[in-house]
């Protein structure tokens, strides 16, 4: 249990070195006013983030591990190869985010 600890602290330290589009904020609305408690919400985004991220590590390392035991036991992989696409596109739509809804507002 405490390999998986391990994993999981070194994944937040990467997560909270990694850089984040424009300074890690919501996109820029325009001179408008927040509305109170909209920082409880923000920091539930935060959070959301966070989850996805850990969630497409451990999409990856799961796909990769499929793809080993599908090689060694099929002479394949391309089942896992497609969940390891899938995994690495939500990746991308993962952190984009910010600048999707940015471009769209």
């Amino acid at each position: 249990m405490s390999v998986l600890t391990d994993v999981v602290h070194q994944v937040g330290d990467v997560l909270a070195a990694s850089p984040t589009p424009s300074g890690g904020g919501l996109p820029d609305l325009g001179s408008g006013q927040a509305p109170p408690g909209s920082d409880k919400i923000v920091q539930i985004l935060k959070w959301g983030l966070w989850a996805v991220s850990i969630a497409c590590v451990a999409g990856v390392l799961l796909a990769a591990g499929r793809m080993a035991v599908q090689y060694r036991t099929h002479g394949g992989g391309g089942e896992a190869m497609t969940g390891l696409v899938w995994t690495l596109v939500a990746c991308v739509v993962a952190g984009s985010a910010t600048a999707v809804v940015g471009a769209l507002i």
